[in-house]
């Protein structure tokens, strides 16, 4: 048992008493209630589990990033997908024969008149070999030739007239002017080289006349 000071007289009073013997004042009730030590416990509670928690995590984080580290160093490098490039297409507009036919766009002056089309160029591949290509169209009397030497970065155009001097010019080769779309078929093998070119076989009854004719001369 202690004895504590009265808070009313200063008369010494036990603590186990329920009022002061000189002046009959009650003691006061202990500054920490119940309630602050149900609370104090119940946050001292939730600080030890979010800590718990979060060790948890870092553990888990941890693991996992060890075991990725060890199924990549184990696993062998996957190779990469590999996609074949898809074939050139060719520029030209139709074939006959060892011809190739290429379409000149509308020039403003066309399209002034109301063309709606123009007349297919006409050429056939005399040269592919050794990085050299010459193609030529001809026009009646005119030959117009176009060539060019790997890398055909550049072309000659040059045109032929019975008697007259050659006149030439030389170009820059850009795939999208009519010229350098020829080029750039002839340099992808994509034209055949004139002479050369596949003839459709004829039918049987074809052959069998023609064998019947010449049998008869």
């Amino acid at each position: 048992m202690a004895l504590i000071k009265c808070h009313e007289c200063g008369h010494d009073v036990s603590t186990e008493a329920t009022a002061c013997p000189n002046c009959g004042a009650k003691p006061k009730k202990s500054g920490v209630s119940l309630f602050h030590i149900v609370s104090g416990t119940i946050i001292l509670g939730l600080v030890l589990l979010l800590f718990a928690s979060k060790k948890h995590q870092s553990e888990t984080s941890e693991a996992t990033t060890q075991t990725t580290a060890s199924a990549q160093a184990e696993s062998p490098a996957s190779e990469p997908d590999f996609k074949f490039p898809d074939p050139p297409k060719h520029r030209y507009a139709m074939r006959k024969g060892d011809e190739y036919g290429y379409e000149r766009d509308l020039s403003q002056e066309d399209i002034s008149k109301g063309t709606k089309a123009t007349a297919l160029i006409m050429v056939r591949l005399i040269q592919a070999d050794h990085g050299s290509y010459r193609l030529v169209s001809t026009d009646g009397p005119v030959q117009t030739m176009i060539s060019c030497e790997e890398p055909c970065e550049f072309m000659t155009v040059s045109m032929m007239l019975p008697g007259i001097t050659n006149k030439s010019q030389t170009l820059r080769a850009d795939p999208n002017t009519i010229g350098g779309a020829m080029l750039q078929d002839a340099r992808n093998g994509l034209l055949e080289l004139a002479g050369q070119a596949k003839r459709p076989a004829q039918p049987a009854s074809s052959v069998d006349e023609q064998t019947q004719e010449t049998d008869g001369t």
